[in-house]
């Protein structure tokens, strides 16, 4: 049996080559592809100042500012722990199912990524 007439079970006939012919087509497009990248990157070479991406800050004395203050601030909110502190002990302190779901999901994102 020649190999492009292989026999389906339900009696059809599958050629081989209509798919490698397909393939040649996918393949020719492919090559055209990689041609315009590669005339594209020779003319961007090609030119006496490329085109670079930079970032600007608009606000640099805000960033300082943000900075400083922040480096200013404890790690630790003793004011904050403490609270939090009694009101477990009081049994009055609540979670919202929310905020425990966002929690958690921050948390396996952040795992992720």
């Amino acid at each position: 049996m020649p190999i492009n007439n292989i026999k389906y079970i339900e009696g059809s006939y599958m050629k081989i080559n209509e798919l490698i012919s397909q393939k040649a087509g996918l393949n020719k497009e492919k090559e055209i592809q990689r041609e315009r990248v590669a005339n594209q990157n020779t003319l961007q070479t090609n030119q006496p100042n490329p085109i670079r991406d930079r970032v600007e800050l608009s606000n640099i004395q805000a960033v300082d500012k943000a900075i400083k203050k922040s480096q200013g601030m404890p790690e630790i909110r003793e004011e904050k722990v403490s609270q939090l502190r009694q009101a477990i002990e009081n049994g009055t302190y609540k979670v919202s199912n929310r905020d425990l779901a966002r929690a958690m999901v921050r948390s396996l994102l952040s795992e992720i990524a």
